[in-house]
């Protein structure tokens, strides 16, 4: 009989921490984990509506002494992209007719979606407003193109002659240049201005 009262003990403290056990393990459940903060959202760019900002740029263009600002052809957006990588877009705006067979453009970037005359930053070391031509004559090319995989742009110009009847390229420059977001400058990039000289001067 003894020894069944102690078997009986023993088994009685085992069901007793067994339920104290999953007792402990049920409140543990139903304890509420502190919420986790949400992440702070990413600050987005203010989106600029080019359009509607012209007015604005014809301003900043005459203020910077833009040859000719709208005088044989209307102030357009001519092309909008991203080449900053911020997410929204940079702006590049038709100014005027710039010569017998050339336009004029300008490139402008949006802080609080206000315009800004973008500048470039030449191998020199000076900085001078982002503006370039565009156009084509018989032995003569000139333009520009961007590079939003490349967050810059490039401009070009060809010069052509003419050997035993053939027009053949007689001189090719181009200059590239890159966003420096700590700057705030499209910076001259001697190896991408060498990378891409294979593909343009051609």
């Amino acid at each position: 009989m003894q020894k069944q009262k102690g078997f009986a003990n023993v088994t009685l403290v085992i069901i007793i921490v067994l339920i104290a056990g999953g007792g402990g393990y049920y409140l543990a459940k139903q304890v509420k984990k502190p919420p986790v903060p949400p992440l702070s959202p990413t600050v987005a760019c203010q989106q600029a509506n080019w359009s509607a900002l012209l007015p604005q740029i014809k301003n900043i263009l005459i203020a910077a002494g833009a040859p000719s600002v709208g005088q044989f052809v209307p102030l357009a957006v001519g092309e909008e992209v991203d080449i900053t990588g911020d997410g929204c877009t940079e702006v590049v705006v038709l100014v005027d007719a710039g010569g017998a067979y050339t336009t004029t453009f300008a490139l402008f970037r949006s802080e609080n979606s206000s315009p800004v005359f973008a500048e470039q930053k030449e191998n020199s070391g000076q900085i001078v407003k982002v503006m370039f031509d565009a156009g084509a004559s018989v032995k003569n090319q000139l333009g520009y193109k961007t590079l939003p995989q490349d967050n810059g742009f490039y401009t070009f110009q060809k010069n052509y002659d003419e050997q035993n009847g053939q027009i053949i390229l007689a001189n090719c420059e181009i200059n590239t240049y890159v966003w420096n977001s700590a700057t705030k400058v499209f910076d001259y990039n001697a190896n991408l201005t060498t990378a891409l000289s294979l593909q343009v001067c051609i």
